[in-house]
């Protein structure tokens, strides 16, 4: 890898207790970037995001920082030498980079790129890159201009030591980090959150998924669990029901008045849904709404390097280790602990937090499959704000 000069020394700030932590971390941020030479012509932030840089003996701390117009990487592992370690100009916006980890090559394969590696997202406004993920080689020092194209837009990468993978709006596609060739094709519930749902664990992928729960899963989740979706106070019950009659009666009242005015002056607006207003609609009224399925990712890597001609392993519902209803309405985030034994998942509502352990188990009634039964360990419920 290059070997980059010290940078300036990190100028000392003190830490009041009474401002936001975020806004402490905004402000040293902003006292050590220096893309321009003149402040009032900086450009503005689109993404930031802490990432570790990895080689095959070191880990350090750094910060990413995405522009309209570039992207620059800092090496803050030691506060007193803060430096620059790699920046771009590729003239387009970047919404989301990450620096991927060091692969773990079990199988002595070739490498596709010489690490440690970048990998950045355009935003969906250009025209001939929104579809496109692009790779750089930071031993380069310079953007090579590799990339993996898409026909649908991207909306989150991600990656552990052994596998890259892109999210799409209903589809995760699963790459070997060391050769980048695609493995496995998964359907996934469909989604307006535009940074995605989903969770990689060291071997684990977790995802919105898009087919309820079978019978039998149902009934082993309820025997272990009990049917925490229904079994909430009456008090709680009872306050969300209010508040969203409340809700949509406020609505159904800015809909009536809308449309007494279109009536009476004759006007040619008509209250319609938009394309988003319809899909979310699709998916309040699907039954896969709030499920959660979790797959191993090595479960058949040996199927798919005996293939004499490597093509994607589209993953079925009976290949994941389990599929569980983890909330009522759709789910809005996923997140493995760093044990990868415990998930925390959250519903669209805003109001609804739990969180699981997963334990792997084998089922002697499927032939010793591998398994897992989620076991909610905590249930965090909060009131509805309107």
């Amino acid at each position: 890898m290059a070997q980059y000069g010290p940078g300036k020394k990190a100028q000392e700030k003190k830490y009041d207790e009474d401002d936001s932590y975020l806004g402490y971390v905004g402000g040293y941020v902003s006292s050590f970037l220096t893309w321009g030479s003149n402040p009032t012509n900086k450009e503005p932030i689109t993404h930031c995001k802490f990432d570790y840089l990895e080689t095959e003996n070191t880990r350090r701390l750094c910060i990413i920082l995405t522009y309209t117009n570039g992207l620059q990487i800092w090496d803050i592992e030691d506060a007193n030498n803060y430096h620059e370690i790699y920046s771009i100009r590729p003239n387009f916006p970047i919404k989301y980079a990450k620096l991927l980890p060091h692969p773990l090559n079990e199988r002595n394969k070739q490498m596709k790129f010489p690490t440690p590696l970048l990998v950045y997202l355009p935003y969906n406004n250009m025209k001939k890159q929104y579809n496109n993920v692009l790779i750089d080689s930071l031993r380069h020092n310079n953007s090579d201009g590799s990339l993996l194209t898409f026909k649908e837009e991207i909306f989150r990468i991600e990656a552990n030591n052994q596998f890259f993978i892109v999210l799409k709006r209903s589809t995760i596609v699963v790459f070997d980090i060391v050769t980048f060739d695609p493995i496995y094709n998964i359907s996934t519930f469909l989604t307006t959150n535009k940074l995605g749902v989903v969770s990689l664990s060291n071997r684990w992928l977790s995802f919105a998924s898009k087919n309820a729960p079978t019978i039998e899963e149902q009934e082993m989740t309820k025997e272990k669990n009990g049917d925490y979706m229904i079994n909430q106070t009456t008090v709680e019950t009872t306050v969300d029901v209010a508040k969203d009659i409340t809700n949509k009666m406020w609505k159904f009242g800015e809909y009536g008045v809308t449309a007494l005015s279109n009536y009476w002056y004759q006007t040619e607006n008509k209250t319609t849904m938009s394309k988003e207003d319809e899909i979310q609609a699709k998916i309040l009224a699907d039954e896969a709404s709030g499920v959660v399925a979790i797959f191993d990712l090595k479960s058949r890597m040996d199927e798919y390097e005996m293939k004499e001609k490597k093509s994607r392993i589209k993953v079925k519902q009976t290949d994941m280790l389990t599929v569980f209803k983890a909330h009522q309405y759709p789910i809005a985030y996923l997140q493995f602990d760093p044990t990868g034994t415990l998930l925390a998942t959250a519903d669209i509502t805003g109001r609804n937090f739990h969180i699981f352990q997963l334990l792997p188990t084998i089922n002697e009634d499927d032939g010793n499959r591998s398994t897992i039964i989620p076991t909610l360990l905590y249930k965090l419920h909060r009131g509805n704000t309107i």
